[in-house]
């Protein structure tokens, strides 16, 4: 019950603000859509992050990975896709090792090994050693849980 009047608080406020003439920015936009997410209002945590792009309000990396949480939360892989290549295109934003988690494990739980597969490639290509590990091992399960031993 606390949980839920986070977010809603979270609304008023923003409500408050536009209504004094404030204009909400990045952060504000973050900090609801984190505070829907955490509360397991994956929805609402997505229609924020649409109101925000319709505000023009541009996002960064941590209103992405907030996004893609919401899109893990409510197995919406296709979502996560749409804005992980979104993310790709933003200056402001710059995919991590989270990023490439949560849509690697949205995707996963989705039975989409494909999708899995491209991503983990962009990885490589963008990380580090320790990227390099995760993104086999990560890869290696995911084939071999469905079955796809030549895959793996």
């Amino acid at each position: 019950c606390a949980q839920s009047h986070r977010s809603a608080r979270a609304r008023e406020l923003l409500g408050e603000m536009q209504a004094e003439g404030i204009t909400p920015n990045t952060y504000t936009y973050t900090a609801l859509i984190t505070a829907y997410s955490k509360d397991g209002n994956w929805k609402e945590a997505l229609e924020v992050f649409e109101d925000m792009q319709r505000a023009n309000i541009p996002a960064n990396t941590v209103t992405f990975n907030a996004a893609l949480g919401a899109c893990e939360d409510g197995l919406q892989w296709e979502y996560a896709l749409e804005l992980y290549m979104q993310m790709r295109e933003t200056p402001e934003a710059t995919p991590d090792m989270l990023t490439y988690r949560v849509v690697v494990a949205t995707c996963k739980a989705a039975g989409h090994l494909d999708q899995v597969t491209d991503v983990l490639e962009d990885m490589l290509q963008a990380e580090t050693t320790a990227g390099t590990t995760v993104a086999y091992t990560t890869l290696m399960t995911a084939f071999l849980k469905a079955g796809r031993c030549q895959a793996a």
